[in-house]
């Protein structure tokens, strides 16, 4: 089938970053979020907006980017309910992308077997610059040729897409990532502090670290982790509302291990840092994206001198 409509739901930081690059790549694009002040800068673009999720289910792809495990649960059976009302316009999938447990992909499965919707995982990672850019890294799970009919969706937001296997493999996947990537955020931000403290140029460290042992996604290119920085710290609400989201990827990732009886020592330490995130961190990391700022102006001064 080819799908023409998308209804995207949760368009918070990244989702409304995420739903825009659906709409420039052609889809027809509904939008719903509980805060509708989320959706204003895509309604200025020409989406309509979606009174209530269950709205969704007369699109062919439903997208779901919520916060969090009960709600991806609570959308799933508004969604399930109003395709048992009136089965004539019933979607053919439902992508979760948020960061869920496998166990709640697996409920949400079982849910949707109710009205024949096809479920594919879909979780993300790379933050709001490449969300925005609709270079993100998705992770797949579900049945082959259920991803490969959502392929034109995922690839409007993901320059790399992997297949993990099957349902709630790509959600096991994304959480190991998110207990890496994490981590790397938190001690990168210390790092350039501690740099930056010493007179060290940040530009200089970054391209030792990117052939050294402590490569990570923020070491790449200097810039685009000042923006990444920049993107969290743009205001206290936004750095508070992430904030809260990556403490919850890593009570979830700790919930994951207890299941199993894996121990997780530094990322419970790691967790514990993270859930105290507060003013200093703010502090911190708004110092590291505008030293990068002043670095790049200073440099950009020098060039037209």
């Amino acid at each position: 089938m080819e799908i023409g409509s998308v209804a995207f739901i949760g368009v918070g930081n990244m989702g409304s970053r995420m739903a825009a690059c659906v709409k420039q790549a052609g889809f027809d694009l509904r939008v719903h979020d509980a805060n509708l002040q989320a959706c204003e800068s895509l309604v200025k673009s020409g989406v309509s907006v979606l009174s209530e999720a269950a709205e969704s289910i007369q699109s062919d792809v439903i997208v779901l980017m919520v916060a969090n495990d009960d709600q991806v649960k609570q959308v799933t059976r508004q969604i399930v309910q109003a395709g048992l009302r009136d089965t004539r316009f019933v979607a053919d999938y439902l992508c979760i992308m948020s960061t869920v447990l496998p166990q709640t992909v697996k409920e949400v499965a079982r849910e949707l077997d109710k009205v024949e919707i096809r479920l594919i995982e879909a979780p993300v990672s790379g933050g709001m610059v490449k969300a925005e850019q609709g270079s993100l890294t998705l992770m797949l799970g579900g049945a082959e040729e259920d991803i490969t009919a959502v392929n034109p969706v995922m690839k409007a937001m993901g320059s790399h897409l992997f297949y993990c296997g099957k349902l709630g493999s790509a959600s096991v996947v994304k959480l190991i990532n998110n207990m890496i990537g994490i981590s790397n955020l938190y001690l990168v931000a210390e790092g350039f502090r501690m740099a930056q403290a010493y007179g060290v140029c940040c530009e200089n460290l970054t391209r030792v670290l990117e052939v050294s042992t402590g490569r990570n996604f923020l070491t790449e290119d200097a810039q685009i982790s000042a923006q990444q920085y920049a993107a969290w710290t743009q205001t206290e609400e936004v750095f508070l509302s992430a904030s809260k989201i990556v403490q919850k990827d890593l009570h979830i990732a700790q919930d994951l291990a207890r299941a199993v009886s894996v121990t997780l020592p530094v990322i419970a330490a790691v967790s514990g840092v993270v859930d105290a995130t507060g003013d200093t961190d703010l502090e911190r990391w708004r110092a590291v994206a505008d030293y990068f700022t002043r670095a790049e102006q200073a440099e950009g001064n020098s060039s037209h001198g």
